[in-house]
């Protein structure tokens, strides 16, 4: 069962027992992560939703990493592996 990420603005789905998507925990520092845990689990309504906005602001000022290596690269590399010349 898929349900929306609480952070703001994140499209992503988190799991039932998670508090956010997986992409948000890899994102967020751990100390808005476990603020948002404990506001639910207490049902902290108003501190719940100021963390949720934090997060949103802090997702939102850290886009995801560009591909550290291009198709052409990519496919550069294959070939100089396998001896091919191109």
């Amino acid at each position: 069962m898929s349900l929306a990420c609480h952070t703001k603005n994140c499209p992503g789905k988190r799991r039932r027992f998670q508090v956010v998507c997986d992409d948000c925990f890899r994102r967020l520092p751990r100390a808005i992560i476990l603020g948002l845990r404990a506001a639910k689990d207490e049902r902290r309504r108003a501190d719940f939703a100021r963390l949720c906005r934090e997060a949103g602001a802090f997702v939102a000022g850290k886009p995801c990493a560009a591909p550290s290596v291009t198709p052409r690269t990519a496919y550069a590399n294959t070939a100089r592996l396998l001896g091919e010349e191109l």
